[in-house]
């Protein structure tokens, strides 16, 4: 028979060590809960960074397609190569409101560069020099005018742009809109150009639908020659 003692001092051990053991297992259970829940709202996090990175992706593909699906149609693109097919070059007069001439003509040529720059080189100062262009994409067809459209409610919306720079003097482009049979100005708008650095313009100009029309731009006010003008990168463009 065990010794009371013994016994109890064995008992107080034996306790003991189940007491250690009991809170190392209650601690390491714990602990595994704990790393399970930070894994947890690891994955939560991630699956929420996905979703908003899925929600970004998504946005900027909208505006890709908004910026791609263009409001525009192009009606003259001479940002690659434009020649004498596309516009002709002459010399014209100032005209009055009795339809008579109050100026001489004026004087220069047309070359087209490399690169599709129109260079209008000026020998004289009077008059002006009328580019006129003569070829049109309209509704997937070459037209030499272009057509109208009854379809178009208003107005019809035009915008032109293009980069130009003059040298050796100061040179006005008129930028219009006109109707062929009557000579009629439909739309107009003028821009100076006085640097020989390339500068980006932008017309905008709003013409009746309801006539076949052309589109033309005139160097004027010229304040020396010779000097010259140059033109490159013109689009025309109509909002849909």
């Amino acid at each position: 028979m065990s010794d009371p003692l013994t016994t109890s001092i064995i008992t107080a051990v034996v306790s003991g060590l189940v007491g250690g053991t009991g809170v190392a297992l209650l601690s390491n259970f714990l602990n595994k809960r704990k790393t399970n829940a930070e894994i947890q709202k690891l994955q939560a996090d991630a699956e929420k960074s996905r979703a908003e990175s899925e929600k970004i992706k998504a946005e900027i593909a909208t505006v890709t397609y908004t910026i791609s699906a263009s409001p525009e149609e192009i009606l003259i693109d001479g940002r690659s190569t434009i020649d004498g097919f596309d516009v002709k070059g002459s010399g014209g007069k100032f005209w009055g409101n009795n339809s008579q001439p109050i100026s001489p003509e004026g004087q220069g040529y047309l070359k087209f560069e490399d690169g599709g720059v129109l260079n209008v080189q000026r020998t004289n100062t009077d008059g002006r020099f009328e580019l006129l262009f003569q070829r049109y994409i309209y509704k997937s067809g070459e037209h030499p005018l272009i057509p109208k459209d009854d379809l178009i409610s208003g107005k019809r919306k035009l915008r032109v742009s293009c980069e130009a720079k003059s040298a050796g003097a100061d040179h006005t482009l008129r930028f219009m809109i006109r109707d062929p049979v009557t000579k009629q100005r439909l739309a107009e708008d003028r821009v100076k150009v006085t640097t020989n650095q390339w500068t980006s313009l932008q017309v905008y100009l709003s013409a009746d639908p309801n006539v076949d029309s052309q589109f033309r731009i005139d160097d004027e006010e010229v304040s020396k020659a010779p000097s010259s003008v140059q033109i490159r990168n013109i689009v025309l463009t109509q909002r849909k």
